[in-house]
């Protein structure tokens, strides 16, 4: 796993085999989801699940080392946002 800042995400090979990676940090949520060439980033805030939740963001990326560092910087970025509105 890569830990970037506070963020615990799956290696690229891990996408690249079309697995689906959730995570949170506190009250902030994410799934990551490969689809075709791309990154598929949500968040949300709160106790339930993607499913149960009103969806804040979403982003894609490529699906590449470029597209999953510029995933890393958009979530740190998320987070930053959408805590300090809590």
């Amino acid at each position: 796993m890569l830990r970037r800042e506070k963020f615990d995400i799956p290696n690229l090979d891990y996408f690249q085999s079309k697995n689906n990676f959730t995570g949170s940090l506190k009250k902030f949520r994410y799934k990551i989801e490969p689809q075709n060439d791309f990154l598929i980033g949500t968040v949300w805030l709160g106790d339930y699940c993607f499913e149960k939740s009103k969806i804040l963001a979403e982003q894609q990326f490529p699906l590449n080392h470029d597209g999953l560092e510029e995933l890393f910087s958009w979530l740190s970025d998320q987070y930053q946002q959408l805590t300090e509105e809590m």
